[in-house]
């Protein structure tokens, strides 16, 4: 594992010592520690950052970057996992799996340091950049002002609105309750009628399993229909093999106890719809969501399996469903929070002020596309039209 050994260089600022090195093994324990009682997303568990470097780290020139805040007793404030990546002949500061991180945060102690954390934030930030390794462009993306309803600590650095948001819904222990809570009896009588004619075509059998002997061929599965679905859509292939491949990793990394789940939806054999997510912190983390293109689409199924893994959650006691970033219809049906993310985009160097200045304007672009009905029909035209030509 490339850059995985690397000794940590210690600064002071203000009351906190400042590690910064590049090695993942170094601080496992202190991580996983810090995970369980911390503001932390499922994409910055030491979990998915290991799996994630493993695979893709070295595919895609990337060094790591940990930093990591003590108190002068030793005892740990927060962990910044980032890395640094080649873009376009630049060194480019990111959070740590980016893009396939979802969310960029570090991971916070939640106490009565939290407050203090966020005020360290705010005004020894800039400090903190300029004791890291060489770089030209910091651009650290989808970061939210608060995840599950705690304040972000970094929310003082967000400056520029992200053209996603993403989504999540509160669980409560009965299902069916909060069914009726987010649709209309019209609604849930409709979904009933249309369950029954999927039902008519053949017995279903939904399957669950998190360990690695069950789950590698569904994972193969799952991820080649949601790149063929993908595709549909005009969307570039998103390494479909090397996801599998990473999430492999992670159910092999700890095949006991792995927070990654697989649902599958099974008719006469044959797979009609699956789902992969994590349960974490108290929340399911939604990542993948799809259907078998020549299966019985106009049914549902993927609407299906998506409500028995929400039931799934309700009856284990999580309380919290994120259904990530990204506008779907289903997601407004079901939550009740909607998470506006920010990017932070500055250049350390003279010669990353130009590359800055493109992260921006992409940024603001995308946004305005994404804000403007008619601008978004027509890009997506053109994507599946562009998309056709080069299949072609």
């Amino acid at each position: 594992m490339k850059n995985n050994d690397v000794n940590f260089n210690e600064y002071a600022i203000a009351d906190l010592k400042i590690s910064v090195g590049a090695s993942l093994r170094d601080v496992k324990t202190e991580w996983q520690n810090l995970e369980r009682q911390v503001l932390c997303s499922y994409f910055q568990s030491y979990e998915w950052c290991e799996s994630w470097f493993e695979v893709f780290g070295e595919k895609n020139n990337i060094s790591l970057l940990i930093v990591v805040g003590r108190t002068a007793t030793g005892e740990v404030q927060f962990i910044l996992p980032m890395q640094i990546r080649r873009r376009f002949g630049f060194k480019v500061l990111e959070w740590l799996c980016q893009p396939e991180n979802t969310y960029g945060v570090g991971l916070f102690k939640v106490d009565d340091h939290r407050q203090n954390s966020a005020e360290w934030i705010n005004d020894k930030f800039a400090r903190l950049l300029a004791v890291l390794p060489a770089y030209d462009v910091a651009a650290l993306q989808n970061m939210p002002m608060s995840l599950l309803d705690k304040p972000n600590p970094l929310s003082s650095i967000n400056r520029f609105a992200s053209a996603d948001q993403s989504f999540f819904a509160k669980l409560q222990p009965d299902f069916d309750a909060l069914h009726e809570a987010k649709r209309t009896s019209k609604s849930i009588s409709k979904i009933r009628r249309r369950d029954e004619r999927l039902l008519e075509l053949g017995e279903l059998k939904l399957e669950i399993s998190n360990s690695h002997a069950d789950t590698a061929a569904a994972l193969q599965e799952i991820i080649h229909y949601k790149s063929a679905q993908l595709a549909e859509l005009g969307v570039r292939d998103f390494q479909a093999e090397h996801i599998a491949t990473f999430f492999e990793t992670i159910l092999k990394s700890n095949s006991h106890d792995a927070s990654l789940y697989v649902f599958r939806l099974k008719q006469s054999d044959r797979t009609i719809s699956g789902l992969i997510g994590a349960r974490f912190a108290d929340t399911f983390w939604l990542m993948i969501l799809t259907m078998a293109p020549s299966g019985p689409t106009q049914f549902s199924p993927g609407d299906y399996v998506l409500r028995k893994s929400i039931a799934w959650a309700c009856e284990n006691g999580l309380k919290h469903y994120d259904f990530g970033v990204g506008y779907s219809n289903y997601k407004e049906h079901w939550a009740d929070t909607e998470l506006q993310l920010y990017n932070y985009y500055a250049a350390k160097t003279f010669r990353g002020l130009p590359l800055a200045a493109m992260f921006m304007f992409y940024n603001a672009t995308k946004r305005l596309v994404k804000n403007t009905p008619t601008l978004k029909s027509f890009f997506f035209q053109l994507r599946k039209a562009l998309r056709g030509k080069k299949a072609a």
